[in-house]
């Protein structure tokens, strides 16, 4: 039964066992990519989170500059302030 012909168990051959190599060598490949829509969608992530970050940080800056413009009060500045966090935090 050994005597590498067709049909025999000695396996299949030598030319079908290079295809399947090069096909898993060509799906590992295609698969340690990272789609170009996660790197967009990272990018922004990062942007959101740092925009956010350094308007909370900087909001009694802003709010002086909303009180000569406007004239509005702090209380009515702090009461918006709670709306727009309550609105935009506490989605279900």
């Amino acid at each position: 039964m050994g005597t590498g012909q067709r049909g025999t168990s000695d396996g299949p051959p030598r030319q079908q066992q290079v295809n399947l190599r090069s096909a898993a060598t060509s799906v590992r490949t295609r698969t340690s990519r990272v789609y170009l829509g996660w790197k967009i969608v990272a990018g922004a992530m990062v942007l959101q989170t740092l925009l956010s970050a350094l308007f909370q940080q900087a909001y009694g800056v802003y709010a002086t500059f909303w009180m000569a413009e406007f004239g509005w009060s702090s209380t009515t500045i702090g009461f918006s302030r709670v709306a727009s966090m309550t609105l935009t935090t506490s989605r279900a």
